[in-house]
């Protein structure tokens, strides 16, 4: 369909097409930034359970204290 018909502008037409460019742009960013966020909160929650899983192991092969005190 021809633009001229609805006598419209080809300036405006190309100021509607840089906004909805523009504003796709945006969203990109903006779920780029979620995602970047959802695997920061990812790094983390792996960190706290390997030391977690560090302190358990650590724990459960405490020497007693008599057996310290012994040596």
């Amino acid at each position: 369909m021809d633009h001229t018909a609805f006598n419209i502008s080809p300036v405006l037409i190309e100021l509607c097409l840089c906004y909805v460019q523009k504003e796709s742009i945006a969203e990109q960013i903006q779920q780029i930034m979620e995602l970047e966020n959802l695997e920061e909160a990812r790094r983390w929650r792996i960190q706290a359970e390997a030391n977690d899983e560090a302190e358990r192991l650590l724990s459960s092969e405490a020497i007693p204290t008599e057996q310290i005190v012994d040596r």
